[in-house]
């Protein structure tokens, strides 16, 4: 009976998400960026970002919108949002600032975008929000992944190319740099809140080739938006789980003769 619960342990183990449907919905400020780049998910631009959560979430059984929602109407009944990165000098409204406050405090996980400083509005505003530093220009583009400091998104990075990216730094003991110039952080009571300065990285897999982690930092941060608890194993670790599974049957095969 005990190597019965041994295997029913595992077997859990071996699931990387919860088993409860999981929803991911998408939220535009008053004026988001139109048409090209910043437009999620309607923009063929954004395809690659998109499947790659589209599977994470097919994996939990999960959904997302399809068409992006108010930001400033959001009611906390989704597990997980992605906020499109608003116009060029544009400023969010009361309503807006609220809701990206009640995201900070809850537990529904958010991928909200930066830029540089033709959005030094909203950066200014989100810096205040998240009691963060907020530094002008344009900053590096080639950045090293703090790969330890929440792996469940910087597991198996080492470096990430970010497209002029802006740059709002954790301070006064709030947010933790994911990235060595700011370019990607985490805020949130509940480590919830993804900051994401520039909104190519995710799409720029292309650079790939040329040594950096741009895929596995779009699939990672898919999986977190999609529910995932802990980073998603390696291949090799499958198979050592699975090798352990496979002997755990073994052990209850032989005890059952």
């Amino acid at each position: 009976m005990k190597s019965c619960k041994v295997v029913l342990v595992l077997a859990v183990l071996m699931l990387p998400f919860s088993l409860r449907a999981w929803t991911v919905q998408i939220l535009s400020p008053g004026s988001p960026l139109g048409g090209g780049e910043g437009y999620i998910p309607n923009s063929a631009s954004y395809s690659v970002f998109m499947g790659y959560l589209d599977a994470a979430l097919s994996a939990n059984g999960g959904t997302r919108s399809q068409t992006p929602s108010s930001l400033g109407s959001y009611s906390y009944n989704s597990d997980a949002v992605i906020i499109n990165l608003s116009a060029t000098g544009y400023s969010y409204t009361t309503a807006e600032r609220n809701v990206l406050s009640g995201l900070l405090s809850s537990n529904v996980r958010v991928l909200v975008f930066g830029e540089h400083d033709s959005w030094s509005k909203t950066n200014g505003q989100l810096a205040t929000l998240l009691n963060g530093s907020y530094v002008t220009g344009k900053h590096t583009n080639a950045q090293s992944i703090f790969s330890d400091s929440f792996p469940l998104i910087t597991q198996g990075l080492d470096s990430v190319y970010f497209d002029n990216p802006g740059k709002i730094s954790p301070a006064n003991g709030n947010g933790i740099s994911l990235s060595d110039d700011d370019a990607m952080t985490l805020w949130g009571q509940n480590d919830n809140f993804l900051l994401m300065m520039d909104i190519n990285a995710l799409q720029n897999e292309h650079v790939n080739s040329l040594g950096y982690d741009n895929r596995e930092l779009a699939i990672n941060v898919a999986n977190f938006l999609a529910g995932a608890v802990t980073p998603t194993p390696e291949p090799s670790a499958y198979a050592m789980l699975s090798g352990i599974f496979g002997l755990g049957l073994a052990i209850v095969g032989r005890r059952r003769k």
